[in-house]
């Protein structure tokens, strides 16, 4: 199992535990909204473990019977991908086992919870059932420090003659004797277990440690209880006998219930005792017999007063306030765990709903949860002002969790600062510090953004439209592609900007310094790039390379830049560029090749003349011309269409037009010259008819005009298509007999060549047909209809009847869209593109998929 998971109406958040035979993991039950504890059996189970399946039945099964304020209640048990678990209720205290680990506890505070616990045993008792692992671990405490009977796992059911068969497990520290070596027992078991737990609440300490047993050494007649004053020399001499004689050797020695041995032991407890406090001393009095601390002594309860709804609202209020308390208005540490977190994000996320109070401070600490877990974000994000979220965010990107430190990177790209600037410092400090790639990637982004984002003034302020912003990933593409026109001498400052051109060449990850290099041409930093230009002068490894990185996302180099290193620059990027993704090169190739092979091969087939040679010459010269067709367009295709796409943004698009243009024209005059001397038998060299040269224009123009104006796949194949079959119906208007192709009737240049010049654009175009097919798919399957979670409405509270009805929130949906876009108005200026904010009230989502490429860069003499 693991976090995330839904097992019916259950999320697991978080995994809290693990014992002997089982994992036990923090859930959200959706359908009451509250928390609880899945158990279930573990994957990796000792071979020792004898029918674990039955003994995780047994314990569901067991408790089912139980209804005590005290014992943990099981509130649902079932099968999930062939492994049993169990929902309990959860409990946020931690177990007794975590207190007496820091020493002896007050006796009254040992009692009160003592009390608790023997309830629940005795009442488990009565219903014939022993418990067998009574232990500190195993007795669970909520926020209030009331205890629960937990983990009924070696539980059995006494029969009619009050005794059990030995299962033979345990933990041999709190075992009885007779649990080591007979083959039934009864109850006084769990006596014997339980004294030893008020022994060790009492002391702080096991009897002899924790290298064997009390019961070892009363089995082999070498030992007794020790004395509890030799650890706590404040405690009545009387406690030592009390439990001596609930771990006396022999069951029937023992007291027969632990009510009965709780009330041995309050008898040697006068009001003059004198008990120890972890850390001082208090002599007890009269007041010490009062509810509040011992309760009353003769009937001591600590029995919950109201429902478990109820208690988890306690619980939420106790944890918020020590939490805060903790907090310190941001001085101090966020300590919330995300199970802890969902219980108190649960109740004050409708404070007023619950009538809890929240303050400032308050709600600073539920936005640090809210980041660190990713809970609700954008519902706290919205109760803070830009002050509050600047504080609190930078406090995130200290975590130590690596996800809520890049949402905090995150969360900052849009943020309003202070006057001075601190925003970008301690983002600097913190890439310093990070350890995680991802993380410092994130920061690394952040002070792109940032940069983009600013007025060309001083003062390091947001553009108003931005302003507290989470950015999406097209919004982050439409600013990566208007970047500033002009390289600046410094971005933030000289000590920012150098710090990215040390992370350019000394970063621990490849992607990390590339990242951080690119930054630098996004950004037109001076004084980063004179770093690495002087670095390259001197000979630095990896120089060059962050160089060529530089250049891929700034329109040129200036002369800062040595001659070598620009001319390194410019060809590596040209080059990277057109080899990498090879596979779509070579599939666009072999699309390319089968539509002009089918297209070309079909009419040579058509038009031949079978003659006396028979059927074979109308397949041979299909097969022959539809080949070296296909063999010429594909690499027409991959020189006027491909490789002008992938030079888009770093070669000039004039620059690309010509090249794609000439390359284009000279292989499509080349194939239809090879086409018109071998196929048409016309000796007359190609290149200087002028019906070939049109029609080798022709062939590349469409391709090549596609290309440059960034067409989708259906308008590209139109365009590719008309330029094809334009030549061909020219030529043969001019004159049929000495025309491009060869037709039997003037019908056929529209029937055959028109379907002719279709296919060879469709074999083209058809990596963009198929993307158009899958956005128009996506645009015609409906959206999906998002519900809020339906809550049972909580019960009301007993010292307020008249609850008020809740607030009626308005959602309001926000669609940040990018206008213009980019790929429909290339000729927009930097300075008029903008991220436009769009609020609508209608509850619908739109998600576009944006392809995040660093081909798109930005091509500022094009745009």
């Amino acid at each position: 199992m693991d976090v995330g998971v839904k097992i019916n109406q259950y999320e697991v958040i978080e995994h809290i535990g693990r014992g002997g035979m089982a994992d036990v993991w923090s859930a959200r039950d959706g359908r009451l909204n509250r928390m609880v504890a899945v158990k279930t059996i573990a994957r990796n189970m000792s071979v020792e473990t004898s029918d674990p399946v039955a003994l995780f039945r047994q314990e569901a099964q067991t408790i089912a019977q139980l209804e005590h304020p005290h014992i943990l209640p099981v509130y649902d048990f079932g099968d999930y991908q062939g492994r049993l678990y169990i929902v309990m209720r959860y409990v946020s205290g931690g177990t007794l086992d975590d207190l007496v680990r820091s020493g002896p506890l007050a006796l009254h505070r040992g009692l009160k919870l003592a009390q608790g616990i023997a309830e629940a045993l005795d009442y488990a008792h009565s219903k014939n059932v022993v418990h067998l692992d009574i232990k500190p671990s195993n007795i669970l405490l909520d926020s209030q420090q009331s205890p629960y009977l937990a983990d009924f796992g070696l539980a059995a059911i006494m029969g009619p003659e009050g005794r059990v068969e030995n299962p033979g497990s345990g933990t041999l520290l709190y075992m009885a004797p007779e649990q080591l070596i007979a083959d039934e027992i009864d109850h006084r078991a769990d006596v014997y277990s339980f004294a030893l737990v008020l022994y060790r609440m009492f002391t702080g300490e096991l009897p002899y440690g924790s290298e064997s047993g009390l019961a070892l050494k009363q089995l082999h007649g070498q030992g007794t209880l020790p004395k509890v004053e030799e650890y706590n020399p404040l405690l009545p001499t009387g406690v030592t006998e009390v439990l001596r004689m609930g771990t006396a050797r022999q069951a029937t020695e023992r007291p027969d219930s632990l009510t009965e041995l709780l009330d041995e032991l309050r008898d040697v407890l006068q009001p003059e005792t004198t008990t120890v406090l972890v850390g001082a001393t208090h002599t007890i009095t009269d007041e010490d017999y009062t509810a509040d601390t011992m309760m009353d002594i003769g009937g001591m309860t600590t029995k919950p007063a109201i429902d478990s709804d109820d208690m988890e609202l306690l619980e939420a209020v106790d944890l918020y306030f020590k939490a805060r308390q903790t907090w310190a208005n941001g001085q101090g540490p966020f300590l919330l765990g995300v199970t802890h977190f969902n219980i108190v994000n649960n109740y004050y996320r409708e404070a007023a709903r619950y009538e809890l109070e929240i303050d400032a401070a308050g709600r600073d600490m539920m936005l640090r949860g809210a980041l660190e877990y990713d809970i609700d974000v954008d519902y706290w994000w919205g109760q803070l002002d830009d002050d509050a979220r600047r504080q609190v965010t930078l406090h995130a990107i200290r975590s130590e969790n690596v996800p809520a430190r890049i949402r905090a990177f995150h969360h900052l790209e849009t943020l309003p600062d202070s006057s001075p600037p601190k925003i970008p410092g301690l983002i600097a400090q913190a890439l310093q510090l990070e350890n995680n790639a991802e993380a410092r990637m994130a920061a690394i982004q952040t002070l792109n953004v940032r940069s983009r984002l600013m007025k060309p003034t001083n003062d390091y302020d947001i553009k108003t439209e931005m302003r507290g912003r989470l950015l999406t990933t097209r919004i982050r593409q439409a600013i990566q592609i208007s970047p500033p026109q002009e390289w600046r001498n410094t971005v933030y400052n000289q000590d920012i900007d150098t710090l990215l051109a040390v992370t350019a060449l000394e970063d621990d990850a490849q992607a990390v310094r590339d990242l951080a290099a690119r930054t630098i041409g996004r950004m037109r930093s001076l004084t980063a790039l004179r770093y690495l230009a002087d670095e390259q002068r001197d000979g630095r490894p990896g120089a060059l390379r962050a160089l060529a990185l530089v250049r891929d996302e700034a329109p040129y180099l200036p002369s800062d830049v040595s001659l070598q290193a620009r001319m390194y620059a410019w060809l590596a990027n040209t080059w990277r560029r057109m080899t990498e993704d090879s596979m779509g090169v070579v599939w666009r190739y072999v699309f390319a090749f089968l539509g002009a092979a089918l297209a070309m091969g079909a009419y040579a087939f058509i038009v031949t003349r079978a003659g006396f040679e028979g059927p074979q010459a109308k397949w041979r010269n299909g097969i022959s011309i539809g080949l070296m067709f296909g063999f010429a367009v594909g690499f027409i295709v991959i020189f006027a269409h491909e490789f002008s796409c992938r030079l888009r943004g770093f070669w000039p698009w004039p620059l690309r037009l010509v090249v794609s243009t000439v390359v284009g024209w000279f292989v499509g005059i080349l194939v239809w010259g090879v086409f018109n001397w071998s196929f048409l038998s016309d000796p007359t060299t190609p290149w200087t008819l002028s019906k070939i040269r049109l029609g080798g224009l022709g062939m590349a123009a469409g391709f090549v005009i596609s290309a440059t104006l960034r067409l989708p796949g259906w308008a590209a194949t139109i365009v590719s298509a008309a330029a094809i079959y334009f030549p061909l119906w020219f030529e043969f208007q001019q004159d049929q007999f000495d025309a491009i192709l060869f037709f039997d009737n003037p019908d056929q240049i529209y029937t055959i060549a028109l379907p002719v010049a279709i296919l060879i654009a469709i074999g083209g175009h058809a990596k963009d047909l198929w993307s158009d097919v899958h956005r128009l798919l996506a645009y015609l399957r409906p959206a999906p209809v998002i519900r809020p979670p339906v809550k049972e409405e909580p019960k009301p509270q007993p010292k307020t009847p008249s609850q008020p009805a809740a607030e009626n929130l308005k959602t309001t949906t926000v669609n940040i869209v990018d206008r213009p876009s980019p790929e429909s108005e290339t000729s927009q200026s930097d300075d008029e593109k903008t991220a436009t904010i769009d609020i609508d009230d209608r509850p619908t989502l739109e998600l576009e998929p944006v392809k995040s490429d660093d081909n798109n860069s930005a091509d500022d003499s094009e745009n």
